[in-house]
């Protein structure tokens, strides 16, 4: 475990440096930390780390919508 979230940290930083702390790639690597600390059973910095990546996540959907004029909202729920 410590090998993968040292390795997930690392790239996470790499992410943040080359795209910002705001896109999409950074969510991916906070979603997967949020995996690993939760088989850690690590819930608080698990929680931490999903609410970031939700928030970036529904930053991303918003700008989507409004750089495509959506008049429905898009959604990441499958049908």
């Amino acid at each position: 475990y410590a090998e993968a979230e040292a390795c997930y940290l690392k790239t996470l930083k790499i992410n943040q440096e080359v795209h910002g702390a705001e896109h999409p790639s950074v969510a991916a690597i906070l979603q997967e930390l949020a995996k690993l600390c939760t088989s850690q059973r690590k819930s608080e910095e698990a929680r931490l780390y999903q609410e970031r990546a939700t928030a970036i996540f529904q930053k991303s959907v918003e700008a989507a919508e409004k750089q495509a004029g959506a008049e429905e909202a898009l959604t990441l729920e499958l049908s």
